[in-house]
């Protein structure tokens, strides 16, 4: 059986790395180096690729996707995208980041999110025709990573993870924490791949981030030049009573998945896309104090700092079944991929 080579781009990202089968196998870039669809468009030979697999349009610009989906129809290699966000993360021109994914989806040979509720939104985009394919992410943590809570009791307190993004209202967060009385509960803050020019961009935001935690010890913050290697992340996120999701704006969260595997309750916005990223992860009944659109950068929000504090961990032994759902999870991720990779690859074949 001919395996299907799949060339993940941006191809640093390492939750791909679990998208492999029998029939199907993910492939590193040439170079060694990660790859953006721009030094994907420099490489002489896409050789070393049978389909290109898509997972976000916002590290790229139109003239690039619309150069990415010509060469790859010249070439008859198929275009697959997964859309994971429907509003975005990193871009702040809203208008430019639908217009790309429009773009992306219709000249996709397959297309796939990650819940009814984002099928159905990108169903609904002018010219776009069928619905997608729904394949949640399943398990954060791959099977060599600790899969459940981690022993003992929590030390307590809130935990904020993840990038400087324009969609994280960071400042709004720890200002409604600072307005808490004495003694305030623990907030342990940790910041990944933080660049050069993201200490350029948000100088005045790590500034501000560094002064509460120097006023007040009950505050830690840590940045990382890189990603933080998942053990230790689950080492990490272990002890916290609850995990804070500070988003102005956001339609799909890694960060919830990684919660459900270490099992530590969240504080997250009441977005419909979230609620059914749950649903579709089997924890419909996961602890999750939802927030209201547009209270993040109110008072209000210290009231639901308090409130997820008060929230129950979910108990050891629904951890357990909860692990079995996620292998069966993954096996139907690797199965709905396989059946993906190998209608696109008949068609162009026909």
């Amino acid at each position: 059986m001919t395996t299907t080579r799949v060339f993940h781009v941006p191809s640093h990202l390492s939750y791909t790395a679990k998208l492999r089968g029998p029939s199907f196998l993910p492939v590193p870039s040439p170079t060694q180096a990660p790859m953006r669809v721009g030094e994907l468009l420099a490489a002489p030979s896409w050789d070393f690729f049978d389909i290109l697999h898509l997972h976000t349009v916002e590290l790229a610009t139109l003239p690039e996707l619309r150069s990415l989906a010509d060469r790859l129809g010249r070439l008859r290699k198929p275009l697959v995208v997964t859309v994971h966000d429907l509003r975005p993360n990193i871009e702040a021109d809203v208008e430019a980041f639908r217009g790309k994914l429009e773009l992306v989806v219709k000249r996709a040979a397959a297309t796939l999110t990650l819940t009814r509720a984002a099928a159905d939104r990108i169903a609904s985009f002018a010219g776009v025709t069928g619905s997608p394919e729904i394949a949640p992410h399943g398990q954060a943590l791959s099977s060599t990573e600790p899969p459940g809570p981690m022993a003992g009791s929590p030390s307590g307190g809130l935990a904020i993870f993840g990038a400087l993004r324009p969609n994280r209202d960071l400042r709004s967060a720890v200002g409604a924490w600072w307005s808490l009385p004495l003694p305030r509960p623990r907030l342990r803050i940790l910041l990944r791949s933080v660049s050069a020019a993201d200490r350029s961009r948000d100088e005045d935001l790590l500034r501000f981030l560094h002064h509460v935690a120097r006023s007040d010890s009950a505050c830690t913050v840590e940045t990382r030049p890189h990603l933080v290697p998942k053990r230790e992340l689950v080492a990490w996120l272990a002890g916290a009573a609850a995990l804070v999701l500070p988003y102005r704006s956001i339609t799909h969260s890694g960060q919830l998945e990684l919660a459900c595997d270490v099992g530590v309750p969240l504080l997250a916005p009441d977005e419909p896309t979230l609620r059914d990223q749950l649903a579709a992860n089997g924890r419909q009944d996961y602890p999750v104090s939802w927030f209201p659109p547009g209270v993040l950068g109110t008072r209000r929000f210290a009231d639901h700092l308090l409130r997820a504090l008060t929230l129950v961990r979910p108990a050891y032994g629904d951890q357990l079944a909860f692990r079995a759902f996620r292998q069966a999870e993954h096996r139907r991720l690797v199965d709905i991929h396989a059946m993906v990779y190998g209608r696109t690859r008949s068609l162009l074949a026909v």
